[in-house]
């Protein structure tokens, strides 16, 4: 099997994928069923003192380094590898499903922003299955019957854009264990629609990204804040210094409305308590 010949890493104690060849690896997956994070500093803080969301990474079938921070650790440990943004897997993966025929299902987002986006990919891939929008606001009562819907019909291709740890964590209730390929956008979304753009390339080139999308939306600085923190921890690590007692705790998140596809019924505060994990998907 391509993955299982595929070398991996730890970062803070989750797995990284080292270079895997995504288009065979993504066809694997499809066949075979799998979930794919992509991970960065935030998230990899995040799983730190939520174990149900490291649970989540540690058991998904392809990890790959979304955030420069992970890159960076990576390097620091003698591996040598780019970064690999979880939109532009997601591209990817969009423009392999229109040439092999898969069946794709986005959910998450404003219904606006969702129909926009697919505007833009039905543009760009004529031909491909965009076969069913299930946007962010659904009525509570909906979510059980669009989530049987979805184990029974086993789509190929399914984004979710309900922002992590979320996506990662309802993916995991949701997606059926033998067939297709399940992979949390965030706010890919968005952007597709055009409601928000991505860095200038040179931006990019300077592992600045995370940077402008700041500028764009700075209720995000908290979120920030993790970082400096995911660094010191990496650097001691490298050091061999203990980590026991310095977990970081994100502030309580209220869903950023329309950015990162969020359900509108309001969710209750985020739980960081190791135990006790925050909302799985839209409720």
């Amino acid at each position: 099997m391509v993955l299982a010949e595929c070398l991996k890493a730890e970062v803070l104690g989750l797995p990284v994928h080292l270079n895997p060849h995504l288009p065979s690896t993504a066809e694997e997956l499809v066949r075979c069923g799998g979930h794919v994070v992509t991970l960065n500093a935030e998230m990899t803080m995040a799983a730190r003192s939520h174990k149900p969301l490291r649970r989540v990474i540690q058991r998904a079938d392809l990890v790959i380094p979304d955030g420069a921070g992970v890159v960076w650790a990576l390097r620091l440990q003698g591996n040598r590898l780019r970064r690999q943004p979880g939109i532009e897997l997601a591209e990817m993966l969009l423009g392999h499903a229109a040439a092999l025929g898969w069946r794709v299902v986005w959910v998450g987002a404003r219904d606006d922003r969702l129909q926009a986006a697919a505007r833009f990919w039905k543009g760009r891939h004529p031909q491909l299955r965009l076969e069913r929008l299930i946007h962010g606001y659904q009525p509570p009562d909906h979510w059980p019957i669009l989530e049987a819907d979805l184990r029974r019909q086993q789509p190929e291709l399914v984004f979710v854009g309900l922002g992590a740890p979320r996506q990662e964590l309802w993916i995991e209730k949701v997606r059926p264990r033998s067939h297709g390929l399940w992979l949390g956008v965030g706010g890919s979304f968005d952007v597709w629609s055009g409601s928000v753009q991505r860095a200038p390339a040179f931006m990019q080139a300077l592992q600045l990204e995370w940077f402008y999308r700041l500028l764009q939306e700075p209720q995000r600085w908290r979120r920030t804040l993790a970082l400096p923190v995911f660094v010191g921890h990496v650097l001691m690590e490298l050091a061999g210094a203990p980590l026991s007692g310095t977990q970081w705790k994100l502030a309580r998140q209220r869903p950023a409305t329309g950015r990162t596809g969020e359900s509108a019924a309001e969710y209750p505060p985020v739980e960081r308590r190791a135990d006790k994990p925050p909302a799985v998907g839209p409720e």
